[in-house]
């Protein structure tokens, strides 16, 4: 993949306010996001669940890829992109949301991994990041907002393009789980290294488990 530039992407967006997405009907998905590497092989997966219901899994999709980019510090898109659309590709349900584990944005405004996917996705489907690692340097208040779920005193820092930044805040607070991980997002994390050690050197994708819990899934 060649050098690319993310253009017309507004830090934080101006998609509709939380109030407006969190009253639109059971026909909207969330998509939650996961690659797990394994020497030249990359899994990505996507757990999907409705958009008032994050507890509940409605379909899991996966693909594996071989020999994903190489890490390049500064430029992790490149390595976790292709994976990450190439299982979009696979999925259904329109998509009202899109969360990630990792940074939309990076310190002083460059692009991270979720505004190149936002502008791949057409940039019309808000992408969420919810990273576990501080980033920044708390300078730039206006690319993140801390969020601490259940009783843990570490935050989760997160970003987004095409939805406001309190707005994506307000969304990982609400999500399903007592803890400090969103219970999608840790579904997502505990699936894709799940198939992963299981694959046996053959290409797969597909979908299965749909209306699960996220409690019955793990």
């Amino acid at each position: 993949m060649g050098e690319r530039h993310v253009r017309n992407v507004e830090v934080g967006g101006s998609n509709p306010p939380i109030s407006t997405i969190l009253a639109m009907n059971t026909l909207c998905f969330y998509a939650f996001l996961d690659v797990a590497y394994q020497e030249t092989t990359a899994l990505a997966v996507a757990i999907i669940t409705k958009a008032n219901d994050t507890e509940t899994i409605v379909n899991r999709y996966w693909r594996e890829t071989s020999a994903p980019h190489e890490y390049v510090p500064g430029k992790f898109f490149k390595r976790e992109l292709p994976c990450i659309l190439r299982v979009l590709d696979e999925v259904k349900e329109p998509l009202e949301v899109v969360f990630i584990d990792a940074y939309v944005w990076l310190p002083d405004g460059r692009p991270g991994l979720g505004a190149y996917l936002f502008e791949s996705l057409g940039s019309t489907t808000p992408v969420v990041g919810i990273a576990k690692n501080r980033f920044y340097t708390g300078q730039e208040r206006h690319l993140f907002r801390k969020v601490y779920r259940g009783k843990s005193r570490r935050p989760l820092y997160v970003t987004a393009a095409g939805m406001g930044v309190e707005d994506a805040a307000q969304l990982v607070t609400r999500l399903a789980g007592p803890f400090r991980i969103p219970s999608p997002v840790k579904a997502a994390h505990s699936l894709a290294g799940k198939i992963l050690n299981s694959l046996k050197g053959d290409t797969i994708h597909g979908h299965q488990g749909r209306n699960r819990t996220i409690s019955e899934a793990l």
